[in-house]
């Protein structure tokens, strides 16, 4: 049978679920807290971590981890499941996106942050994310970004790593797949050293959340459970994946109305424009030439540009 399990200061007997919320900072006038939902499974079998919610908007990464939690009965259960749907609850409260309202700059999840953003990281690495044999973390476009449902993830040049993650990655139902190569020490995460597979799910953008992108989360979970025999079920089949490992930003020269021409998932060809931006009085200033050949990651639909921003992430062959 499983034994008892402890986040902070939620303990879940085997066989039951709970939930509580856990004290990472405070203000002036009040305590933070992040929410964590526990299923502990009458059986023992793999630990799985689902987080999301760290930027403010990204709504379906948010709901599925709620879901999860939810809809996940501990009696069918081997194994465990830990999630937190809301990790930067200031931001999630005040729907401020790409900005944490308290440390008043850009933030994520990584350790150069103000005070509030990096107790939260610093807590859910630690506390939760450890705690797992595999961890997920959802994200999406948040409310300025258009987004193509993709896996990110990480090669570290560790063979039974890297290939576990790679598994794992192919069992969401998404048609793409970004897989970045280890560039610097501190971006390695202690889940390295102890070979726990982790990867970013993006699905969903604008600010909704349309229950097509909730049900990519939701059906890649419940593969991955499948797969690591935490519970009963068929594998959904899922797409065979394009893999890219190159990304480009792509930003604008000149001020005035932005027009883009494509969307994400878009095929693109080199000398393909793919937007133009255009003066009040509607001339043209500039056209957005693609620069390879490679397909539409984001795009930053806003209608007012200045110059020197970002309009477009692309893939590249």
């Amino acid at each position: 049978m499983s034994k008892t399990i402890e986040v902070g200061h939620i303990k879940t007997k085997a066989g039951y679920k709970n939930f509580g919320w856990i004290k990472v900072g405070e203000t002036p006038i009040r305590d933070i807290s992040i929410p964590v939902g526990v299923v502990n499974g009458s059986e023992t079998g793999p630990t799985l971590v689902v987080t999301a919610g760290w930027h403010a908007c990204e709504y379906p990464g948010i709901d599925s981890a709620i879901r999860i939690y939810n809809e996940v009965d501990p009696k069918d259960l081997r194994g465990k499941i830990i999630t937190c749907p809301i990790q930067h609850p200031v931001a999630f409260e005040t729907a401020t996106p790409y900005v944490s309202p308290i440390d008043v700059n850009r933030f994520h999840p990584v350790p150069r942050m103000g005070a509030l953003s990096s107790n939260i990281t610093k807590f859910v690495n630690e506390k939760i994310r450890l705690l797992g044999d595999c961890c997920f973390d959802l994200h999406g476009g948040d409310v300025p970004e258009d987004y193509i449902p993709n896996v990110i993830f990480t090669r570290w040049g560790i063979e039974t790593l890297d290939k576990k993650t790679e598994t794992l990655a192919d069992l969401f139902p998404v048609k793409y797949m970004w897989v970045r190569s280890a560039r610097t020490d501190e971006e390695r995460s202690p889940l390295v050293d102890k070979g726990i597979p982790s990867m970013v799910i993006e699905a969903g953008g604008l600010g909704f959340c349309n229950e097509d992108d909730v049900k990519i989360n939701l059906t890649g979970l419940l593969n991955v459970m499948k797969y690591l025999d935490m519970i009963d079920g068929k594998l959904e089949q899922t797409p065979k994946k394009k893999i890219f490992e190159k990304s480009l930003t792509i930003y604008t020269k000149h001020g005035g109305l932005f027009y883009p021409k494509v969307k994400p998932g878009d095929e693109l060809s080199a000398g393909q424009v793919i937007g133009e931006v255009k003066d009040i009085l509607w001339n043209t200033k500039e056209e957005i030439i693609m620069p390879e050949k490679g397909v539409m990651r984001i795009v930053f639909p806003k209608h007012v540009v200045n110059a020197d921003e970002e309009v477009f992430r692309v893939w590249l062959y």
